[in-house]
């Protein structure tokens, strides 16, 4: 058999087990009301001013 060709099940078994911890973390966040919490700080006041129109000079 090649070496290439060989399966890792302890190494397939660990990347699972990473990617499901890696969800289960991220949907505990947006359950808890972390994700509101970075969407509240990303989105902050906004200033705003209105701006008149210049008109053109008559031709």
């Amino acid at each position: 058999m090649r070496y290439a060709e060989q399966n890792d099940a302890s190494k397939q078994a660990t990347a699972f087990l990473l990617v499901v911890l890696l969800h289960f973390g991220i949907v505990y966040a947006l359950v808890t009301g972390l994700g509101r919490q970075a969407i509240e700080v990303i989105r902050g006041p906004i200033e705003t001013r209105i701006i008149d129109d210049i008109k053109a000079p008559p031709p």
